[in-house]
């Protein structure tokens, strides 16, 4: 948790995360790829969520 509250996550399948990694190029954060289930996982601070 942080001090502004919960953060916000965001997944996508696989194949559209990864045109979404491009399109975003160098202003992504970090991002969890989910072998297993073939996903890509986005966390997004509190702030950044309601923009």
């Amino acid at each position: 948790m942080s001090a502004r509250g919960p953060w916000c996550g965001r997944e996508l399948p696989l194949g559209l995360g990864i045109d979404v990694l491009r399109h975003l190029g160098e202003e992504t954060g970090a991002v969890i790829r989910d072998g297993f289930g073939e996903r890509l996982y986005w966390l997004i601070p509190p702030s950044r969520d309601r923009e």
